[in-house]
């Protein structure tokens, strides 16, 4: 079962493909079990229009090719900022009236006209971003959303083994891409401990489990053949990674995970 407090669950409205999809499947999004979705490929679509923008709330760190479509009927552009505003928040450019300050910007689209499609690519770290345009009167009008770029970790889960794609990523937010290539139930569980990964202490209550002192959060149960996601934002340190259905754990689900 997810814990209360996860750190960061984002939701955004989105077509999204469900099921068992693999982890990391170019050009889609998913959606996990507690509802956060999740770009998970370096393209990630853009509808501006008037006025207001559209694209996913979450995508990978890496490089991201924006693929930017024009649906009204006036020139927008998009205009990619890291920032720690709010998104409704920018101060006002006093140089360019009905403008905001584009203070910590890393590129955009330029100008793309009414019906067409523009595309440019930047490399984004973990952290927290607006979309904006800024044509004059455009930003205060309603074109403005927010972006958390994550790092991504793919997980897959089998018995009875846990197979990463990285062992270890910067501090920042975290999408643990969760794919179930086993046959029977799994999850897997992240903990912050300094404690070995291999020897974790058994839960005093429940037989066949180990305690989960210092969980950060989880991807809840997850079906054989089926796909979840979660996001956690972790601070450096040593985790180790479990599932914990019963006996699971001392059968070998465990492994070790830094994050720096």
């Amino acid at each position: 079962m997810p814990r209360a407090g996860l750190p960061l669950v984002i939701t955004a409205s989105l077509m999204v493909s469900t099921g068992s999809a693999a982890a990391g499947m170019p050009l889609r999004a998913q959606t996990s079990n507690n509802g956060a979705i999740v770009a998970a490929a370096t393209r990630l679509s853009v509808t501006v229009g008037e006025m207001s923008i559209h694209t996913a709330a979450v995508t990978r760190a890496g490089a991201v090719t924006f693929t930017v479509q024009n649906t009204g009927t006036v020139t927008h552009e998009l205009v990619v900022l890291r920032t720690d505003l709010a998104e409704d928040q920018l101060p006002a450019n006093a140089a360019e009236p009905g403008k905001v300050s584009e203070d910590g910007s890393l590129g955009e689209s330029g100008d793309i006209a009414a019906g067409a499609t523009g595309d440019f690519t930047l490399t984004l770290a973990p952290g927290h971003y607006v979309l904006i345009c800024n044509e004059p009167g455009h930003y205060t009008a309603g074109m403005h959303t927010t972006l958390t770029v994550v790092s991504y970790v793919g997980v897959t889960l089998q018995e009875m083994s846990i197979n990463l794609d990285t062992t270890s990523v910067p501090a920042g937010p975290v999408t643990f891409g969760v794919n179930n290539a086993g046959t029977v139930l799994h999850e897997l569980v992240v903990v912050r401990t300094d404690t070995a990964f291999d020897k974790l202490p058994a839960s005093l209550d429940q037989p066949g489990k180990v305690s989960e002192e210092g969980s950060l959060g989880e991807s809840g149960d997850v079906a054989a053949g089926r796909w979840s996601s979660f996001v956690l934002t972790l601070t450096p340190g040593h985790y180790v990674l479990i599932c914990n259905e019963p006996g699971h754990y001392t059968a070998g689900m465990r492994i070790a995970f830094t994050v720096r």
